[in-house]
């Protein structure tokens, strides 16, 4: 199999329906994600600052070494150099070539195409669409129909969003989104909020289409950490079913190795099950993944880590972040092969993992998967800046 049969295997695999579609912008930026660029990179500059910057405080990086304007947009004769954080701000209302950034503490101005397009702390997280951020409480009994109202005047109260954004939230709310063309185009151009919306508002949202599909009747969020792996907890007639929120595509939560440790137990489990999941949650993120490459790695990735501790002294301080990145992904595709951990879950989660997406229509839809029914397989969610333990990818068993 050669790699491009490899990507559109992987593609195929991650889309809910199994179809790729180079169109469809969430399932172009789950393509994105398996090759590590973005293929709509090439985003006009006034395109790219609207769709990633406009009203935002953006962490990010420069790309270049690039001159540093003055806010007449005149060359101040400083250079910032490839690499360097930056966060960009949100005071203008309209797009100009050169853009505000704070760097070191202060305003300096950067050509737009010297940016790196929106993927840092800040953006991820922009928009609050929590639970808690519509203030909907916690620790008690809701009805599904005030759990609509909640929700209702949660979104109208938030001020971070459009008044297309809003009218498409809404919508969803009643599962009846009438957009025109335009409005259609513009929430489809902003991937980042629908990312989020499907991400944090999928623990709303799904949980409402969710209750109306089973016939539940009201539902109960736990404060956070009292339920490990449940995000909510439905009830039917005298029926509890405890429910884990997973985005359908993307790059949703992983479950982490700890919850499964602590659920496991003393429970017998394979030796090769029990030396992953003991290494994972008992070392740091950054060496916890590697340390399994001496045991499950093939001579190549064996030899590739021994150069990269060479070349990398100082690997707990200073170190190549790309190839370390590289190692991790690599020995978890080959650990894949090797280790399945399917039957833990299927043996020890009583959860029911309900999946939460919108398609290219701005339909929603979930996918349900139960107990029994866990295909599961590790995933990194770790970019050259972003760093966590690796986790459990949860799906439907084919």
């Amino acid at each position: 199999m050669n790699v491009i049969d490899e990507i559109l295997n992987e593609w195929s695999f991650r889309c809910y329906d199994g179809i790729v579609d180079l169109n469809d912008p969430i399932k172009l930026s789950i393509l994105n994600e398996i090759i590590g660029f973005d293929l709509d990179e090439a985003k006009s500059g006034k395109e790219k600052w609207k769709t990633y910057f406009s009203g935002k405080k953006v962490e990010t990086t420069v790309k270049k070494d690039t001159p540093i304007y003055d806010e007449n947009g005149k060359k101040t004769g400083d250079v910032i150099k490839a690499g360097e954080t930056i966060i960009t701000q949100d005071t203008i209302s309209e797009y100009q070539p050169k853009i505000p950034v704070l760097y070191n503490g202060n305003t300096i101005y950067l050509s737009i195409d010297s940016i790196d397009k929106g993927l840092g702390k800040v953006s991820t997280e922009y928009y609050k669409f929590k639970p808690q951020d519509l203030n909907i409480p916690t620790n008690r009994d809701i009805p599904i129909d005030q759990l609509k109202i909640k929700t209702i005047v949660g979104i109208n109260d938030n001020q971070q969003i459009s008044d297309v954004q809003r009218k498409f939230l809404l919508g969803l709310v009643n599962d009846v989104v009438n957009l025109s063309f335009e409005e259609k185009q513009e929430i489809l151009a902003e991937r980042n909020f629908l990312n989020q919306v499907i991400k944090n508002l999928g623990e709303v949202y799904g949980a409402i289409l969710y209750a109306k599909e089973i016939g539940a009747t009201t539902i109960y969020y736990p404060s956070e950490g009292n339920y490990p792996l449940i995000d909510y907890i439905l009830k039917k007639d005298d029926e509890v079913i405890p429910v884990s929120a997973k985005a359908a595509e993307g790059k949703s939560n992983v479950v982490k190795l700890s919850n499964i440790k602590s659920l496991v137990g003393d429970n017998e489990i394979s030796d090769d099950q029990k030396f992953i999941i003991d290494t994972i949650t008992s070392s740091p993120s950054k060496t916890g993944s590697l340390k399994l490459i001496d045991r499950f790695g093939d001579e190549k990735i064996k030899q590739e880590y021994k150069e990269f501790l060479e070349n990398n002294p100082d690997f707990s301080k200073d170190f190549d972040k790309d190839q370390r990145l590289y190692l991790e992904r690599q020995i978890i595709k080959q650990i894949n092969t090797k280790v399945d951990f399917s039957d833990i879950f299927n043996k020890f989660v009583n959860v029911i993992y309900v999946k939460y997406g919108i398609d290219s229509n701005l339909k929603q839809y979930i996918l349900e998967i139960k107990s029994g029914d866990f295909k599961v397989s590790l995933r990194s969610k770790n970019t050259a800046r972003h760093e966590e333990k690796i986790g459990f990818d949860v799906m439907q068993a084919k």
